[in-house]
């Protein structure tokens, strides 16, 4: 069990002032080197990164490691309860942390790449580039990787023959059991047959029973103990199923093989789809339900409804016809987390827009900077505001989008060309505008080689005080107008005579020398704070106005690198801890990761190749 000291330093003046502690701006630094030495004096080097091999201790979600696992295991949440005072939405998720210690080591199997070599130590070498704690170290002689898991599968546990589910125990000691239920006795010909079919059933008691279900992800090394039996996992996932030693308990992989069916419900009478509520049920009895839907109903007052029902024992989905929809990509939300899959997505320019919304006091946050490291390299996103509303203390449309439709009818489509080309401003509350030479939001101004200078007019104005406006050019602020003490005499009476400081319209304009191609945006703050379920500041930001200088194309290789160790991240992951669902979708799903550095690797290779050509 490893950890290392957090990245953020407030005072290296290399990182934004607002990062929080828990977001990592040092993804891939090289903390230290494992070392096997081995008894013919040979070695073997491991080195030790931050958010690879080890992590943090404490993290802003998104953040986990790409190569090792917390020490705390994830536990399921039982939805009906009971639950401490505000965690109902949590629970809902059904799934939580084994505790609530503040800090985690992290779990990372370090594979001897000779065990035909005999190891005669193991030597931890630091780089100096920051604090490291070991905490232990263990022996793992298992076939497969112990920090990688299976799907879920659903297991039937046959007990022992005097024992009931009442009371008996089970874990697994290299996975998370997720789900444990029983079902009634179940004969699908009787159901299909019933007079009331598809009307629900009434909820039947559970006798006393023998059999329990139960879903778990785990390593094929894994050993499930049930009612203080052992059961090797190996024979369960090869065979289907295995029993303890004493041929007490037996455990049954239940859906062994699964595929993916597409259905639409027509309507017969005009052949197209139709609204519906669908029941499947597998031949033991399990309700199947629809991709995206809950595999148990929550039926509680006033809780989870939505597109669920339950009628008596019976468990049904609302579906509009299809149960599976494609919709297009417009958006990343939460940008950039959780931070990984994001980068492939960019660069693959598969992204229309990124959702701008926390605004640290002063614009230069984790988010913000994240955001113009893609700009910098020439991947033309635009800027989005987004509500995320989870719950009641979040208003609807706090931040928000305003995008420019020239004049068209307002229709999402209209709306939705809008954000593709770029015409966009994010919002807490203000309104703002730039121009650069007549141009607007998202489009381009050609310049001739060796650049040339360029009119800028900005503005923005706002029902509640704000105190800047900003000119930002390839993420660095250009020119400011700041506003004084009593710009807003008007609200120096009345209820709020402290919001009397600051400006409800600022306006800025200035001759910017541009020798390269650039982005340039607009930007407005304020020092007070409107509360969205945390309080975020009063701003806004547009998305840039484009200047292409001669034959330069924008690109910054530090920051290409930077996505470069993100995307090997993603890599380590698939090829270390996530669950394949077959080799085929593995490799598919590696395959986008391994075209986005290909296509990161040209960016680079033309900006070593003619420096000229580029804006670095």
């Amino acid at each position: 069990m490893v950890k290392c000291n957090n990245s953020h330093d407030p005072a290296d003046p290399s990182h934004p002032p607002d990062t929080p502690a828990g977001l990592i701006p040092r993804p891939g630094e090289h903390l230290a080197d494992y070392v096997l030495v081995y008894a013919d004096g040979s070695e073997h080097r491991q080195p030790i990164r931050r958010r690879f091999e080890v992590n943090e201790a404490a993290l802003i979600w998104g953040q986990r490691a790409f190569a090792a696992r917390p020490h705390q295991e994830d536990v399921p949440l039982d939805f009906r309860g009971p639950y401490p005072a505000g965690a109902w939405g949590g629970y809902q998720t059904g799934v939580g942390e084994a505790s609530n210690e503040p800090a985690s080591y992290w779990l990372y199997a370090l594979e001897n790449p000779y065990p035909d070599r005999e190891i005669r130590a193991i030597h931890l070498e630091p780089s100096g580039a920051d604090r490291l704690a070991v905490a232990a170290i263990t022996l793992y002689e298992g076939e497969e990787h112990p920090l990688r898991r299976r799907r879920l599968e659903s297991l039937r546990v046959t007990l022992p023959a005097e024992m009931t589910l009442d009371g008996v125990e089970a874990q697994v000691d290299l996975g998370t059991i997720a789900r444990r239920y029983a079902v009634p006795s179940f004969v699908p010909q009787e159901w299909l047959a019933a007079p009331v079919a598809g009307w629900g059933e009434e909820p039947i008691p559970l006798e006393p029973t023998r059999q329990v279900i139960l879903d778990v992800t785990a390593s094929a090394d894994a050993i499930l103990q049930v009612a203080g039996r052992g059961v090797p996992m190996q024979p369960v996932f090869q065979a289907g199923s295995a029993t303890s030693d004493d041929g007490q308990v037996l455990v049954e992989l239940l859906t062994p093989r699964k595929a993916w069916v597409h259905v639409t419900v027509e309507d017969a009478s005009t052949g197209r789809p139709t609204p519906a509520r669908v029941h499947f049920r597998a031949p033991d009895g399990r309700y199947l339900p629809p991709y995206g839907h809950r595999h148990e109903v929550n039926d509680g007052w006033f809780e989870d409804y939505g597109a669920d029902l339950k009628l008596g024992h019976t468990q049904y989905a609302y579906v509009d016809g299809t149960f599976q929809i494609e919709l297009p990509v417009v958006i990343i939300p939460h940008f950039p987390i959780p931070y990984c899959e994001v980068v492939a997505d960019l660069i693959l320019e598969k992204v229309d827009g990124v959702e701008i919304r926390t605004f640290g006091p002063h614009l230069d946050d984790f988010q913000m900077q994240e955001w113009y490291r893609f700009l910098n390299c020439g991947y033309r996103v635009a800027a989005v505001g987004g509500t995320d509303k989870m719950w009641a203390g979040m208003p609807v449309g706090g931040v928000r989008t305003y995008a420019d439709l020239r004049g068209e009818e307002f229709t999402f489509q209209n709306w939705a060309r809008a954000i593709r080309a770029g015409r966009t401003f994010t919002t807490s509350g203000p309104v703002i505008g730039l121009t650069v030479e007549g141009k607007t939001l998202g489009e381009e101004i050609r310049l001739p080689g060796g650049g040339g200078t360029l009119g800028v007019e900005a503005w923005a104005q706002s029902v509640l005080p704000f105190h800047a406006l900003q000119v930002v050019v390839n993420g660095r602020v250009v020119a400011s107008e700041t506003s004084e003490a009593g710009a807003c005499p008007e609200l120096a009476e009345g209820a709020c005579p402290e919001l009397a400081e600051g400006a409800r319209r600022l306006t800025l304009k200035v001759n910017l020398r541009l020798e390269g191609s650039s982005w340039v945006a607009a930007r407005c703050v304020s020092r007070y704070k409107v509360w969205h379920g945390w309080p975020i500041p009063i701003a806004a930001h547009t998305s840039p106005v484009y200047v292409a200088v001669g034959e330069q194309r924008q690109f910054s290789p530090s920051d290409a690198t930077y996505m470069m160790t993100m995307l090997d991240g993603g890599m380590a992951w698939l090829d270390t801890l996530s669950i394949p669902a077959d080799p085929e979708r593995q490799a598919r799903i590696r395959g986008v990761f391994e075209q986005a550095q290909e296509a990161l690797h040209q960016r680079l290779h033309a900006a070593g190749r003619d420096h000229s050509h580029w804006t670095v």
